[in-house]
């Protein structure tokens, strides 16, 4: 069961829902809605053109009060706070499920839209049918919003090939990247059908490699991250890049040029000694299920490698801290 808000004052349907998924982030949330509200709060015709779509994950903190502070600024919006903790994918699933825009666009509850970033996007998927869509991001710290300049058409990438798309990097992983529409979405994705963690990445990808429309990326900067990287913690570079590679294998099934994925991923495969050492660095446990998740997928590799993930695996994290340690301080001198 969920407490559902509602404030509809327009009589049709939002152009583009920002989606915002959240779990116990109040204050990073109320940064993300008001560099929305900067954006629409003088512009009437606008801000009926888009819909705030947010999904409170149970949060024990004072999410619904940032809630409450802000839906009486917006035409449209609409909050849901689940009675319990649905896990990040059925969470990015109910956000959407709860918007009622024809687009879809994501974004991270610790992440701002820059200013002009809002219009543009809703002008563009307003005069021609799109897909999927992306935007570029740079990080919090290297954001100079006062010399920004207005957003055009020089700054956006626009295909109707699904590789050209996807092999030039514009199908990104980032979750307030990714814009797609709301039906299309919905018709690829079910609760028991999805990658752990990437359910709004997977239906981008499904959706650009079935779709027989067009796909948009604007190449300048529309959104600044918060980088968050609690993702890492446990050594989650492990299960990201497992992950990544089951995503790409599924690709093989969706329309995508076969040819260019298999190199794509006997390239990747080479790095997992590397991707490691990474997981190691963040604290990654010496399980048994580790252990079984990297044999099971570093079959493609030769024995030579294999043996050296596995000597990789069995050296306590501890020297593997030291030694990335040490080189970063040599590193830095040079």
């Amino acid at each position: 069961m969920s407490i559902l808000w509602y404030t509809f004052f327009v009589m049709t349907n939002p152009i583009v829902s920002i989606c915002i998924p959240t779990y116990n982030r109040a204050q990073h949330l109320a940064n993300a809605l008001e560099s929305i509200y900067q954006q629409l709060k003088h512009e009437p015709q606008l801000a009926q053109q888009v819909e705030i779509s947010i999904s409170d994950n149970a949060s024990s903190d004072a999410t619904r009060t940032v809630a409450e502070m802000y839906r009486l600024k917006f035409p449209n919006f609409t909050y849901a706070r689940n009675d319990k903790n649905l896990g990040a994918d059925l969470n990015y699933l109910q956000v959407v499920r709860n918007a009622s825009g024809e687009y879809v666009w994501f974004l991270g509850d610790d992440d701002t839209i820059l200013p002009g970033a809002i219009a543009y996007v809703v002008a563009l998927v307003s005069v021609h049918p799109y897909d999927v869509g992306g935007v570029e991001s740079v990080a919090d710290t290297k954001t100079d919003i006062q010399n920004q300049s207005p957003y055009t058409t020089d700054n956006t990438f626009i295909t109707n090939n699904p590789n050209t798309y996807f092999h030039k990097g514009y199908c990104r992983g980032l979750l307030s990247s990714v814009i797609i529409r709301r039906d299309k979405m919905l018709q690829q994705i079910t609760e028991d059908d999805f990658m752990e963690y990437w359910l709004y990445y997977e239906a981008a990808l499904k959706v650009l490699g079935l779709g027989e429309s067009s796909y948009f990326f604007v190449t300048k900067p529309m959104v600044s991250t918060g980088q968050d990287c609690r993702w890492v913690e446990n050594g989650g570079e492990l299960t990201a890049f497992v992950n990544s590679n089951i995503l790409h294998h599924k690709m093989l099934r969706w329309g995508f040029d076969q040819e260019a994925l298999t190199t794509m991923l006997n390239t990747n495969i080479k790095s997992f000694p590397i991707m490691l050492f990474r997981a190691k660095g963040h604290d990654l446990p010496c399980t048994f299920k580790n252990f079984s998740l990297i044999l099971k997928h570093s079959k493609p590799l030769n024995p030579l490698l294999r043996g050296a993930l596995l000597i990789i695996f069995l050296i306590p994290n501890s020297i593997i801290k030291c030694a990335r340690d040490v080189r970063k301080k040599y590193t830095s001198h040079d």
